[in-house]
């Protein structure tokens, strides 16, 4: 019974020792997950701390491109409206100077074109003179055209009347030239 007592007491014993490292095991896993609930806690903070500042980020960078692009517009609206008003201002001195240029360049050609014109009205009046003493001419030509070929007709009649006298045997001496003087051939 000793022996069995002391088996007992050994069993119990070890019993005992495994129950306490059992425990010490139990208590040193509570502690660790006590450990880990607060690393998870802690996890948890700074997830939600991420998310947070990234969302911050987010609007923030939204914002910024919101007043990036105002700022943009207005600057483009403002150098736009400087580059127009600077463009018209050149352009308007531009003009203003060529308007001047061309008002004297006008009157150099006006003065270079005025003799040339002069001439030209000139020749124009001594080409209408020209052309009605030509018509004149022309007429009065035509005029001695007729006369001439009237005079050939008449010459020519006057021939062959002298021909047709000279040539008929019946009229001699005294008649055949008093055919001559009646023809207007012989005087």
């Amino acid at each position: 019974m000793l022996i069995a007592l002391i088996i007992l007491s050994t069993v119990t014993l070890v019993s005992f020792l495994f129950a306490i490292a059992s425990i010490r095991r139990l208590s040193r896993s509570i502690k660790k997950n006590q450990e880990l609930q607060l690393s998870l806690k802690d996890l948890e903070r700074d997830v939600s701390d991420r998310d947070e500042k990234l969302e911050w980020l987010t609007s923030a960078k939204e914002e910024l491109e919101a007043t990036f692009k105002a700022i943009s517009s207005d600057v483009l609206n403002s150098s736009t409206e400087n580059f127009i008003r600077q463009a018209n201002d050149k352009f308007s001195g531009l003009l203003k100077l060529q308007k001047e240029d061309w008002g004297s360049q006008k009157k150099d050609f006006e003065s270079l074109v005025s003799p040339v014109r002069d001439n030209l009205e000139k020749l124009e009046k001594n080409v209408k003179e020209l052309e009605s003493k030509r018509e004149g001419a022309y007429k009065a030509l035509e005029e001695q055209l007729k006369m001439l070929s009237e005079a050939n007709t008449d010459l020519r009649q006057g021939v062959t009347d002298l021909k047709s006298a000279l040539r008929n045997r019946s009229t001699r001496g005294d008649d055949r030239t008093c055919r001559l003087r009646g023809t207007g051939v012989y005087r």
